[in-house]
């Protein structure tokens, strides 16, 4: 069987900070994207600089109406804190033009604050097996600083099979869509 291959690609305004930590452990990823929003830092020159191709683009914006609270509402079981006529991002339509970009249909979308760990090799044999894959997401630290509390989390995906739904809180959906795990892929 032959190797897939995953691009890479993530979006953000003004995190240069983050991007040394970000693209450390994409070494073994030759296709890497990065949508920069109108950054005010050196945000698109670093990411450039560490092998990216980026593009710059608006992030997509729509006001709020009532079904967009009463849908966040019912899917998250909480009010939204935004409301009806509020300006609000469209985050399904920013991951919808960005992904667009990739060489790849297997595509892994990282956020700019998140540090990632993978093994290429073993998470690329098991992407004839699936549409989706989840792994885990540390969200807390012990005090010590080791990890303490995780969730499993959908970044790998073949973009397809999938597409994005939500306006807020995004999530991946498809039709017979086959979901996978690996513990070889942590973030």
């Amino acid at each position: 069987m032959a190797d897939q291959q995953i691009s890479c690609w993530m979006q953000g305004f003004n995190e240069e900070r983050n991007l040394l930590k970000l693209f450390a452990p994409l070494k073994d990823i030759k296709d890497i994207v990065f949508i920069d929003h109108e950054s005010t830092d050196n945000t698109a020159k670093l990411a450039k600089e560490l092998g990216a191709r980026v593009y710059t683009l608006k992030f997509p914006h729509e006001k709020a109406t009532k079904n967009d609270v009463l849908d966040f509402t019912q899917r998250f079981r909480y009010p939204p804190r935004f409301k009806a006529g509020d300006r609000i991002p469209i985050c399904w339509k920013a991951r919808t033009e960005g992904q667009r970009f990739c060489k790849n249909d297997w595509v892994l979308n990282l956020d700019c604050d998140e540090v990632l760990t993978i093994n290429y090799e073993k998470v690329q044999k098991v992407l004839p097996y699936f549409d989706a894959i989840n792994c885990k997401y540390f969200h807390e630290r012990a005090s010590d600083g080791g990890r303490k509390d995780w969730f499993q989390t959908l970044r790998l995906y073949n973009r397809k099979r999938t597409f994005w739904i939500g306006r807020q809180h995004e999530v991946i959906n498809g039709y017979d869509v086959r979901v996978g795990w690996t513990n070889d892929m942590e973030i």
